[in-house]
């Protein structure tokens, strides 16, 4: 049982590691050149190689050499170690060297190629190797004892590769070797078939160039059918061979070679010039090369060398009559496929546009260069504050508009407070129409009353005597019954007794 975990745990750690290995880690020096650790020996020695599609092999120094690096291939302290051929001589960048073909472990990442070949340099004339720990060809094999020698080769042979496909991203925050044909990003890019080379080298057909952004007739530079170009890792600038360097500088630099302010230069065998003197950067123009139906725009940046001191402009080719070449200042951020059974290569990212869409579209898809793009930007943030500007007008107006409102509405209130005042002065006028009618009509019944109060005091007398003459009658009748009749204030007797007005009266004795 414990043995049966054990296997299934390294399983699964190989597993682990082969998922963790597709990714090889880039990095970069000062100049831009891209470099990784490759580990080589039994004893685990990692050396820092710098990457090249020039080349096929894989250098490292070896400890009898005169190099002034430290880290140094030592045969003796690697157990697996074996010496194939002795005092090999090789050519790297038209310079001898000499050294060893070592059979060795070599190690990327958790990839194990138990019997990988390499060669171990003794003695070197290139000073530029002689600076750095070794190089790492990823040029393309031609034969079969250079894909012997290929470490790509050897890691598909011990199965690290599914296939002879690999893409490198020459990003420059997170370059990386992916051990697949993988495009990121979905970007826009092609893929050609490489030319018949026997260097090794990945070469394509190039078509034709164009300056600027927008293709125009006069401006297109047809180039003849086997004109080549090669992708390479081991130039920062790319070049153009003097021909093509004379007929695009010409374009170029069109309006002062009128003015007769340019001319070519061929300082030596292996760098020539297109220079010119001007103080107007802004009138220089990029160029696209063309490819079948896809096109690479290149800045003038990477084309141009300014000297801001004397206002030079040099269009340089620097390797010889035909030497075409797109170095690291343009595959920088692109992903370049490199595929070995097609025999094709691929390039994808930045600056890159299909031709077809660029003829049908008015305005070009190219990417512009550094300071067209600062102008725009220049011209973007113009845009901007007038947007500002009027964003501030608008607001202004809006501003007024409410003010405008605001007085509106404050002449509104204005005048229900008028209707207010004027209902309020209406109330007040008719409270006062009516307390005057109230006061009139009070003064009437007030002299109705002083008119009609004698009438109405002489009707009370008359109903008093009357009412008096009532009872009299009364008591007199009273007094008949009973009699005799007295009368207040009066004395008499009943013997004598006068009648008047049928009243009895007492008579005087």
């Amino acid at each position: 049982m414990r043995n049966s975990l054990i296997l299934i745990l390294t399983i699964f750690f190989q597993i682990f590691l082969i998922i963790s290995s597709e990714e090889i880690k880039l990095t970069y020096d000062d100049t831009g050149y891209p470099f990784t650790s490759v580990c080589f020996g039994s004893n685990n020695l990692c050396l820092s190689l710098k990457l090249d599609t020039d080349y096929i092999e894989s250098l490292v120094h070896s400890s009898s050499s005169k190099s002034s690096v430290k880290n140094k291939y030592d045969s003796s302290a690697s157990k697996k170690s074996e010496t194939m051929k002795e005092n090999v001589e090789i050519k790297y960048n038209s310079k001898t060297l000499k050294g060893d073909l070592i059979k060795d472990v070599i190690q990327i990442n958790s990839m194990e190629i138990k019997k990988g070949f390499f060669y171990s340099i003794k003695e070197s004339e290139n000073d530029i190797l002689d600076k750095i720990e070794g190089i790492l060809g990823l040029g393309y094999p031609n034969t079969a004892s250079q894909e012997k020698n290929s470490l790509m080769m050897q890691l598909y042979v011990n199965g690290h590769l599914d296939s002879k496909i690999w893409t490198i991203d020459f990003n420059e925050k997170n370059g990386k070797i992916l051990l697949e044909k993988k495009i990121e990003n979905n970007a826009e890019g092609f893929e050609l078939d490489l030319t018949n080379n026997e260097e090794g080298h990945w070469i394509l057909p190039v078509k034709s160039v164009f300056l600027g952004k927008n293709r125009k007739k006069d401006e297109n530079i047809e180039f003849d059918k086997d004109t080549k170009i090669k992708i390479s890792t081991n130039e920062i600038k790319s070049s153009i061979d003097l021909n093509l360097l004379k007929k695009i500088g010409e374009k170029i630099f069109k309006n002062l070679v009128d003015k007769s302010e340019c001319k070519f230069e061929e300082k030596d065998k292996k760098y020539s010039t297109y220079f010119c003197k001007n103080n107007n950067y802004d009138d220089i123009k990029g160029i696209s090369l063309i490819f079948g139906d896809y096109g690479i725009y290149i800045p003038k940046e990477n084309v141009l060398i300014k000297n801001d001191k004397e206002y030079e402009f040099i269009l340089g080719n620097y390797g010889g009559d035909k030497n075409n070449v797109i170095g690291m200042d343009i595959l920088k951020n692109k992903q370049v496929v490199f595929d070995c059974e097609k025999m094709k290569l691929g390039l994808y990212g930045q600056n890159i546009f299909n031709v077809q869409k660029e003829e049908k579209e008015e305005e070009s898809i190219i990417p512009k260069d550094d300071d067209e793009k600062e102008k725009e930007k220049e011209k973007e943030k113009e845009k901007e504050k007038e947007k500002e500007k009027e964003k501030e007008k608008e607001k202004e107006k809006e501003k007024e508009k409410e003010k405008e409102k605001e007085k509106e509405k404050e002449k509104e209130k204005e005048k229900e407070k008028e209707k207010e005042q004027q209902e309020q002065q209406k109330k007040q006028e008719q409270q006062q129409q009516q307390q005057q009618q109230q006061e009139q009509k009070k003064e009437e019944n007030t002299e109705k009353e002083k008119s009609g109060g004698g009438f109405k005091k002489f009707m009370i007398f008359v109903v008093i005597i009357v009412a008096l003459f009532i009872l009299w009658n009364l008591y007199k009748k009273y007094a008949k019954r009973r009699g005799k009749m007295k009368f207040p204030f009066i004395s008499y007797n009943d013997a004598n007794v006068n009648n008047v007005n049928g009243i009895q009266l007492i008579s005087d004795q």
